[in-house]
This record gives C-alpha cells, sequence and structure tokens, in this order.
C-alpha cells in the first residue's frame, strides 16, 4: 500500500506562500500540498517539532489564519526540511493590499 492510499481527505498539489509561528520559531515555507484537515510544508531551516503548535497565514489574494499542531518533521536535503500539520481552526481575512 503506497502513503497516498492511506490518506482519508484528498490532497491538493500547489506551492502557495505560508508564513508560520509558534513555539519560539519563525519561518517562511512552501505548502506542497493540502487538504482540509492538513498541509505538507516545505521549508528551508529546521521547523517546530511535533507537537508544537502554530500560528499560519497561508494564502495569495485571500488569506487564511490558521492554527495548526505539528505531527511530523523530515529532513529531505541539507538545506529542506518537510513538516506536516493538522489544522485546528481556519478563519478567512481580507485580501492584504502590498502595493
Amino acid at each position: 500500500m503506497i502513503d497516498a492510499d492511506k490518506r482519508r481527505f484528498f490532497r491538493k498539489e500547489t506551492s502557495n506562500v505560508v508564513f508560520y509561528k509558534g513555539s519560539g520559531i519563525k519561518g517562511i515555507g512552501r505548502i506542497r500540498n493540502l487538504s482540509s484537515k492538513g498541509a505538507l510544508i516545505e521549508t528551508d531551516k529546521r521547523p517546530p517539532s511535533p507537537s508544537s503548535h502554530l500560528e499560519l497565514a497561508i494564502g495569495v489574494e485571500t488569506f487564511y489564519g490558521l492554527t495548526a499542531k505539528v505531527v511530523w518533521v523530515k529532513k529531505a536535503t541539507i538545506d529542506k526540511w518537510y513538516f506536516g500539520v493538522e489544522f485546528d481552526n481556519i478563519q478567512e481575512f481580507p485580501a492584504l493590499n502590498i502595493r
């Protein structure tokens, strides 16, 4: 059985930017896949450890503020990390004007 067979929720491949902070760590990364319950995030620095709680800001024109728990962490290369999060709640915010 491949990992995709074990998944309970559909995942959407994406490359949205995500800002995260929590457990004394702030960072920026890219969401590689997204479901209604969680996300796979890629970053270039060590992410928070499993069971840490984070605040996330995800979006392009509409930004979503979320809280999530880190459920796993994996080092891919010397300068690339992946981590999975499970969402606690989702709130929609108006688009940011960055001009």
